[in-house]
């Protein structure tokens, strides 16, 4: 839930500003969420019919329903820190919510690595920058390496764009509507999230513990600008952005070459 504690309302009016080539509402301008609102009912109001529920995609039947009794069960979060930016690689263009269900289907596989108890990503984002609803956001993912001890996932919400960008540049309006997310979600927790490419977490996969993917491909684009984003509005240094991240002992690749993996809160 949001740290926010005033109910709905409106800041005056203030100059719309230019992300990425699209033009998007400034923070001033955006409702806080209400007073217990779930993060999907706040997307939904933020983002109205570019946001899509979970059942568009998963129906109301069980073949797609999450499977907590599974090894990886339903944790919860915890404190979201971090959004973690994805390519959907190797998965057949298609419509998203076929997509969408392909992915389910691999991650919650008894006989692939994962063997998840749903999706492993939070968020998915399509080719028109549409935002579809995954893995409910209060629980941990299983979408980057869960070393060290696990705790990768924590606090750190999966966003994917469907497709695969290795050779191929992803469309501009993927790029900006993951960008707006990234704002949105930062909006609805009332901090700055620190964003990240998969790539740069350690320990994403367990025969290369310095790395081992090139997810998300060219989608680093979206990486640098949700970025920039983010510091603008909240008026931070990279630096600074790193400091988030590392806090609550979300490990990283670039936190292990400083010097400081695994410090402690």
């Amino acid at each position: 839930q949001p740290p926010h504690g005033a109910a709905l309302k409106k800041a005056a009016p203030a100059k719309t500003v230019v992300t990425s080539g699209a033009k998007v509402v400034s923070q001033l301008e955006e409702s806080r969420p209400a007073p217990g609102m779930s993060l999907a009912d706040f997307l939904a109001q933020a983002l109205g019919p570019r946001f899509h529920r979970r059942q568009e995609w998963a129906g109301r039947g069980r073949d797609f329903a999450p499977r907590p009794v599974r090894r990886r069960t339903w944790e919860p979060i915890g404190p979201v820190r971090a959004v973690t930016i994805h390519h959907a690689s190797e998965v057949p263009d298609g419509p998203p919510a076929r997509m969408i269900r392909t992915i389910y289907l691999g991650h919650t596989s008894v006989t692939w690595k994962l063997n998840a108890a749903d999706v492993g990503y939070h968020f998915f984002v399509d080719r028109n920058g549409e935002v579809w609803e995954g893995r409910d956001a209060t629980k941990m993912g299983t979408h980057v390496g869960s070393e060290p001890r696990r705790l990768n996932n924590a606090g750190n919400l999966g966003v994917c764009g469907l497709g695969t960008f290795l050779r191929q540049s992803p469309p501009k309006a993927m790029v900006d509507g993951i960008v707006n997310l990234c704002r949105l979600l930062s909006r609805y927790y009332g901090r700055p999230l620190g964003v990240r490419g998969h790539l740069d977490w350690i320990g994403v996969n367990r025969f290369f513990p310095y790395g081992g993917t090139d997810c998300p491909g060219r989608l680093e684009a979206a990486v640098k600008l949700a970025r920039q984003e983010i510091e603008r509005i909240y008026r931070l240094t990279n630096a600074q952005m790193e400091q988030q991240l590392e806090t609550g002992e979300l490990h990283s690749r670039v936190a292990k070459a400083d010097g400081k993996h695994g410090r402690k809160r």
